[in-house]
């Protein structure tokens, strides 16, 4: 008995030398949001404290990116929002990546047909998101077919995607962007999936990681561990499914099957492109377009904004340890033409 009771007190007293050496960092996320399996993976499997990190979850909402200029967090990972503070000059900096493309275009079953074919947006109400990539993206799309935006299409902004939903179930609006998490919402009320934004506009830029710059410039390291940690739930997301959703399930409290029609149908799977690359490319490009449209004021060298050798570091390290994996090699061989 005395043995076992001193292997006790060893192994707690292990346990708590081990709690303190992790580093204690925040990181700004949406509760309930299973937007960025990643992390919920890299929290439930324990990567982030096998990469010494201590991470604390903040819902800090659609006020990520301003909770990420001010210092109050980390880091946030559906920060696209934050291009507005690069737009600003302000104390961000993209470095990893959460996922491509990941929204739909939803009205009523009716009209679904209507919809698949770009022209007839001419004329209608159009609900979106504030700096909604997937608008965006098949804005630029739509230019290409001879419509203007500005002119012939109406674009009524929402602070939230349930107010989408029900201004389309009410049929306020013709035609509404929601992310897929969201569309599976949608499609309870009586409404239906016309297209996937990715089949207008392919692997367009969704939702990207960003830091605070003065945190990301004095604890570079914790960045890299960060990203090990999601590296390393990347390879779970793609090889283990039911681990995953297992996951996904304990953290949102959806079923099964919500989670499976936001992630791994075939379709959402092929238009639901998770990924930790940065793609600083398709990023820029982004800016670019917002740029042109006005939306951002020029002048502004948004490569003092993006840093994605803290992702090389980290999948460098990965690689490494694992110098056969299929998964790793794989991003590593992407790195190069996603962020030249």
């Amino acid at each position: 008995m005395k043995v076992l009771k001193a292997a006790f007190l060893l192994g707690a007293i292990a346990s708590s030398v081990q709690a303190k050496d992790l580093k204690d960092i925040s990181l700004g996320f949406n509760a309930g949001s299973i937007m960025d399996p990643l992390v919920i993976i890299a929290d439930k499997a324990g990567y982030f404290k096998d990469e010494g990190l201590n991470v604390e979850l903040i819902n800090v909402g659609v006020d990520g990116p301003v909770a990420v200029n001010q210092g109050k967090v980390y880091a946030y990972p559906f920060g696209v929002g934050g291009l507005q503070w690069v737009a600003k000059k302000g104390d961000v900096v993209f470095f990893g990546g959460t996922m491509n493309e990941g929204s739909a275009y939803v009205t009523k079953p009716e009209n679904v047909a209507f919809f698949k074919d770009l022209k007839n947006f001419k004329g209608k109400k159009v609900a979106t998101l504030r700096l909604s990539t997937a608008d965006h993206s098949v804005r630029i799309e739509l230019k290409k077919i001879g419509l203007n935006p500005e002119t012939d299409i109406q674009y009524i902004e929402f602070d939230t995607f349930p107010s989408i939903i029900e201004a389309l179930a009410k049929g306020t609006v013709d035609v509404g962007i929601l992310s897929l998490e969201s569309s599976q919402l949608a499609i309870k009320r009586g409404l239906a999936i016309s297209f996937y934004a990715g089949e207008v506009a392919p692997n367009y830029v969704c939702c990207k990681q960003i830091a605070n710059k003065k945190l990301f410039k004095e604890d570079r390291d914790a960045y890299v561990s960060l990203l090990k940690a999601q590296i390393r739930a990347y390879k779970v997301y793609l090889e283990d499914r039911e681990r995953t959703i297992k996951y996904l399930i304990d953290y949102s409290s959806q079923t099964k099957e919500f989670i499976v029609n936001v992630l791994y149908t075939p379709d959402a799977f092929a238009h639901f492109i998770v990924t930790p690359d940065p793609y600083r490319n398709k990023l820029k490009e982004y800016y670019k377009a917002l740029e042109d449209e006005g939306i951002f004021a020029k002048g502004v060298n948004v490569d003092d904004y993006i840093d994605v050798s803290v992702y090389k570091d980290a999948l460098d390290q990965i690689v490494k340890e694992n110098p056969k994996d299929p998964v790793y090699t794989k991003l590593l061989a992407d790195f190069p033409k996603n962020n030249q």
